[in-house]
């Protein structure tokens, strides 16, 4: 009887011995409080061109050591704003991806300042019968001739 004593008394101070270390190493192991943001995200695909209004974007929250440079905290700061780059929905939107404030829309928003678009008819011998297609990259040349019938011809580099 009295082994069966020590025994359960043996038992009971291992459990409690077990409970106390467990509740010990729980707390000591605790997860650190994060350091979260809110930031600007598109609420669905985003076109190059497109203006972005306040229902193509929504806030997510993040780790503010996870995020990269030129996050929008406020959305206030992204809308009316052009597309510079295709942005999948989800995708945390960028001031990189973006054209300047106060640029177009469409085209216009993704032409540099100082630069020029132009538009050049294609048919099927200057497309070179359709190997060159959307995004294909070419050379320009620009010919000019002036009044007192010189020409110059000026290559990008």
């Amino acid at each position: 009887m009295q082994r069966h004593r020590v025994l359960v008394a043996f038992g009971i101070a291992w459990m409690t011995a077990l409970l106390l270390s467990w509740w010990v190493y729980k707390k000591t192991t605790a997860p650190q409080p994060r350091d979260l943001i809110t930031v600007a995200a598109a609420a669905h695909d985003l076109a190059i061109g497109r203006r972005i209004q306040a229902d193509d974007l929504k806030l997510v929250t993040l780790d503010r050591k996870d995020l990269p440079r030129g996050v929008f905290v406020k959305t206030s700061d992204v809308v009316d704003r052009a597309v510079a780059v295709p942005i999948v929905a989800g995708e945390i939107v960028l001031n990189g991806k973006l054209a300047p404030k106060g640029s177009g829309e469409g085209l216009s928003a993704l032409i540099e300042p100082g630069m020029r678009a132009v538009s050049v008819q294609v048919n099927e011998i200057s497309g070179v019968s359709g190997f060159i297609q959307p995004g294909t990259r070419v050379d320009v040349l620009f010919t000019r001739t002036f009044s007192n019938g010189d020409a110059a011809t000026i290559t990008p580099r």
